[in-house]
């Protein structure tokens, strides 16, 4: 998600890649990028944007993401097909 993030956005992508380095946990981890990408005082990222760069990134990179269940759930009753299908 930084990788994805400093191509869109170098000096946010920068300033949160240091919030997150010094996070202690997981959670303050996704925390910090949260925060520090759609919290912010002025110019948040866009989710939008980001998520069709975040898209891209996985595709092209051909990276192995593990897809919670829940979410494979929610798109398949939204797509009217099984979960066993996303």
């Amino acid at each position: 998600m930084l990788k994805t993030l400093k191509a869109i956005h170098p000096k946010i992508g920068s300033e949160v890649e240091i919030a997150v380095n010094k996070a202690s946990d997981n959670a303050a981890k996704a925390k910090a990028l949260f925060c520090g990408m759609f919290e912010r005082d002025c110019n948040n990222v866009q989710k939008g944007r980001f998520g069709q760069a975040l898209a891209q990134e996985l595709v092209e990179s051909d990276s192995n993401c593990d897809v919670p269940e829940y979410i494979k759930l929610a798109i398949a009753h939204v797509c009217g097909g099984s979960a066993s299908q996303t």
